[in-house]
């Protein structure tokens, strides 16, 4: 990413090896708000701010954040050319993986770019389930997630049954 002549940070090159229902080429030449636009209220609490947010990020520095979804296959590529199954209210336990993204955004020196990276971590949902911390932060998660980032993140045809199948021993 890199300010265009008005300062605004588009996405100007890529390299993206496990995507996450997206596809790389469909976000070239855009800026950070269009980029954003399908998140439901990003934009609208923080698109504003997101732009100064990168120009401050100094050389040197890694800011990091963590993003979460679920996804019905262990597989890391989930580019949506490769229409991998996914979920919905017939969903078992054992086809349901925690899919956390590790993402850094860290300032280039020379370019005034910004370099995003992601680091997969994928985690059997029978693991999530096993541990009561998780299982009840996983519960309580699902259940209180608006439906529209519901729909955004691909849970909502299958929330009532993955809250079904976090609840029953």
């Amino acid at each position: 990413m890199k300010p265009d002549d008005a300062g605004v940070f588009r996405l100007y090159g890529g390299c993206l090896c496990f995507p996450s229902h997206w596809d790389l080429r469909e976000k070239l030449g855009l800026p950070m708000a269009d980029i954003h636009a399908p998140v439901p209220g990003l934009n609208e609490t923080l698109g504003t701010q997101i732009d100064g947010f990168l120009r401050r990020i100094k050389p040197g520095v890694s800011w990091e954040r963590a993003n979460w979804g679920l996804s019905r296959t262990a597989e890391l590529n989930l580019h949506p050319s490769r229409k991998l199954p996914r979920l919905d209210a017939g969903v078992a336990l054992d086809e349901v993986w925690f899919r956390i993204e590790e993402q850094s955004l860290v300032a280039l020196p020379e370019s005034g770019g910004i370099l995003f990276g992601i680091r997969l971590v994928i985690v059997p949902m029978r693991d999530i389930k096993a541990d009561e911390t998780a299982r009840q932060g996983m519960i309580r998660a699902l259940r209180t997630m608006p439906e529209p980032m519901a729909r955004y993140k691909g849970i909502a045809p299958a929330r009532e049954r993955l809250i079904e199948l976090m609840e029953v021993n």
